[in-house]
C-alpha cells in the first residue's frame, strides 16, 4: 500500500516528491552535525546557502529545526 502511495504521488507531483526528499536529507543532516550553521550544511550537501535557507526557514515554520545562535539543532 505504501509503495502504491508513494508511485502515485511520483506520477502526480513529482516536484513534491522531490522537496520532500530534499527536506528528509537536511533534517537528516542537521540531526548528524547539530548544531550546524547554513553555510557548513550547504557544503556537506553540495548545495547552496539559498537552498539551505530557503528549506530551513520551512522546516522552522513546520516545528521540525530550530535556529540558535550557534546553528540549528
Amino acid at each position: 500500500m505504501q509503495n502504491e502511495f508513494l508511485s502515485l504521488m511520483r506520477k502526480l507531483a513529482p516536484d513534491l516528491t522531490d522537496e520532500m526528499a530534499r527536506r528528509a536529507m537536511i533534517l537528516d543532516r542537521i540531526s548528524l552535525m547539530q548544531p550546524v550553521g547554513r553555510r557548513q550544511l550547504a557544503g556537506k550537501l553540495n548545495m547552496t546557502e539559498r537552498e539551505i535557507r530557503n528549506t530551513a526557514s520551512i522546516l522552522k515554520d513546520l516545528g521540525s529545526i530550530e535556529r540558535t545562535s550557534a546553528g540549528m539543532v
